[in-house]
């Protein structure tokens, strides 16, 4: 394959540095026909190799000045095809070089991108082992790299920073501890140096920290996450809304190696915030790293003293004005509440359920939009892990005199999910004193409850369309019972 394939046809284009690196390609492809012989000129086509044997010797040579940033082009798109092999035995000739260009060339802002992507390139090739990042070479020119990622240049900056990420994403598996404690110290002398001085360079390296914290190891990401809580506490909107995507991006990542104690502590820190729920970014990005964080905290720990709290905080979203905040408040909240309930029955769900009257009613409020979300999955997940059951002994134990809310939304939450659960139904309609239920669920208050509740018996085709005609909204008597019906009744024509 030739990978200036696409870069020949624009050889007598209107692009002039494409012209201009035609035209350098094309002496460069000369000079290894040359050095072929005769007889081997055309017969072959030409290496990447090749290719790359010949663009460092022109680099190297004397009178290469005037077309460097040429030759270094071409040599960066040829490495990436380069086999590993030849740049690790090649790798302190061709990283010398690219520091000598980089230091002669430090205003030529293209030229030094160019050079330290190479640099990039090159130590990316290396053998991923501790071995080769215990070796005072490859950490010399990997500090130049880390040097540059603070660069106040916003293209020399993020250059840096992608070889950076590049070298761990391939790098970070063999347990390469050198490497990742050089970047947590990295990181850390500027955050202890600069967060008074210099708020940009910590915004920089904040962001940087996003797309590389999901790629270093457990005890690295614990010690940058406890770095990082502390900017939460400075007031500062912009540090904090960059603080808070970069922990975004970690929980969010499933090749992030979060520890129990890491995760508790970024749980706790994000709880005790205060928060503008009117503010759609700042309340979205907190909605999403407290229910991930939860969610991944489960198979490490209990979650049963923060499960309450993390629910009780995601209720306050629910009054913010914008409702792209509601949507992922529900969409987050039973993701971390089905985490929850996968693995087990969960003590602290019936411990809140009946705590108080007004947590059974912001449940079953929490648990019926779960449900509306995914209901195949919710469900058969709240029958088996004891929450139905626990909601059915609630309604059967409560006074029935008025329609109190939460025993009102308790019944909604067990009829709905009677009508997704033929199981579960069967053991509702089987306990003897649930059949007190029918004659008070037909009162005119409970209207919407009695229809769904009746659509879960067997019953005859007549009967069935009666109640089916009942469920659409014009009968119905608030939103909730609006949005539920015109859910179930999307749900079984498409």
């Amino acid at each position: 394959m030739d990978v200036f394939s696409e870069l020949r046809r624009h050889a007598g284009g209107n692009h002039p540095q494409k012209v201009k690196l035609n035209v350098v390609l094309a002496a460069i492809t000369d000079v290894i026909h040359d050095r072929r012989g005769p007889g081997q000129r055309e017969d072959h086509p030409i290496s990447n190799t090749e290719y790359f044997a010949a663009l460092m010797t022109a680099l190297e040579s004397n009178d290469s000045s005037s077309h460097a940033q040429e030759i270094m082009q071409l040599l960066t798109m040829v490495l990436p095809e380069v086999h590993d092999a030849v740049l690790r035995t090649k790798f302190d000739a061709v990283a010398h070089a690219m520091i000598r260009i980089m230091q002669s060339n430090e205003e030529d802002i293209s030229l030094l991108r160019s050079s330290l992507v190479a640099l990039g390139m090159v130590i990316q090739a290396q053998e991923p082992s501790a071995s080769v990042w215990n070796h005072p070479t490859t950490l010399k020119y990997f500090h130049v790299l880390l040097a540059l990622a603070a660069d106040p240049r916003p293209k020399i900056r993020k250059a840096a920073q992608s070889s950076i990420v590049k070298i761990l994403e391939v790098h970070a598996d063999a347990h390469c501890d050198t490497l990742s404690t050089h970047i947590a110290s990295f990181a850390e002398n500027i955050l202890a140096s600069a967060v008074a001085k210099d708020q940009t360079k910590v915004l920089q390296l904040v962001g940087f920290l996003g797309s590389v914290l999901p790629l270093l190891p457990g005890k690295v990401v614990t010690s940058l996450t406890e770095a990082l809580l502390k900017l939460l506490q400075t007031n500062q909107k912009t540090l904090a809304l960059v603080t808070l995507e970069a922990f975004d991006a970690v929980v969010v990542s499933p090749s992030s190696r979060l520890s129990a104690e890491c995760l508790t502590s970024l749980l706790t820190t994000v709880l005790s915030l205060d928060s503008n729920i009117h503010d759609q970014q700042h309340a979205i990005l907190l909605i999403q790293i407290t229910c991930r964080a939860l969610a991944r905290l489960e198979p490490l720990q209990s979650t049963r003293e923060l499960l309450p709290r993390v629910v009780v905080a995601m209720c306050t979203y629910f009054e913010s004005q914008h409702t792209q905040v509601h949507r992922k408040c529900a969409e987050l909240l039973n993701v971390a509440l089905q985490a929850c309930l996968t693995l087990g029955p969960h003590p602290s769900v019936q411990r809140v359920l009946f705590s108080l009257e007004d947590d059974v009613d912001v449940h079953a409020q929490l648990w019926t939009w779960a449900v509306l979300e995914d209901p195949l999955a919710v469900v058969p997940l709240l029958e088996d892990r004891g929450v139905l059951r626990a909601f059915a002994g609630f309604v059967m134990a409560t006074t029935r005199d008025s329609a109190h809310g939460a025993l009102k939304h308790a019944l909604r939450l067990l009829v709905l999910s009677m009508l997704y659960r033929p199981s579960f139904a069967a053991y509702v309609h089987g306990i003897p004193s649930m059949a007190e239920l029918c004659p008070w669920l037909a009162t005119s208050s409970y209207s919407a409850e009695w229809t769904l509740w009746s659509m879960a018996y067997s019953t005859t085709a007549e009967s069935f369309f009666t109640a089916f005609q009942a469920l659409f909204p014009v009968k119905c008597v608030d939103g909730l019972a609006a949005i539920t019906v015109v859910r179930l009744i999307s749900l079984w024509i498409f």
